[in-house]
């Protein structure tokens, strides 16, 4: 199921991509800082405050989906094709999950580094 998540999400980058002939670090920025993330990062801080749990999940998946969009941005941006961009950003996904889940302990606790 993540896999067809995934795939589905690099899809609709790619789509976008295309009438707005946007490759480059003014896209990225425009994606991360100036508009897109931040407004949703703004919508799911004001849902949080309000209890609004449908907004709440709407939220989180949004800035999920931007997020995944500028990491297969960036392998566009480097020249991969979108089958190659696609499978690189779900290389890159997984080995943050993987990071991610070797900071549990055997008790099931998170253990953070301390950097």
């Amino acid at each position: 199921m993540t896999d067809n998540i995934l795939e589905k999400n690099m899809e609709f980058s790619e789509k976008f991509e295309i009438p707005n002939n946007k490759l480059d670090y003014d896209y990225l920025e425009f994606s991360a800082g100036q508009s897109m993330l931040s407004e949703e990062v703004r919508e799911l801080k004001e849902a949080i405050k309000l209890k609004d749990d449908v907004e709440i999940l709407d939220g989180a998946i949004d800035v999920a989906v931007i997020a995944l969009n500028i990491a297969y941005k960036l392998f566009r941006m480097k020249g991969y094709n979108p089958t190659v961009a696609t499978i690189k950003s779900k290389e890159a996904f997984k080995e943050v999950i993987d990071s991610n889940m070797s900071k549990l302990t055997k008790d099931g606790r998170v253990e953070l580094s301390e950097e």
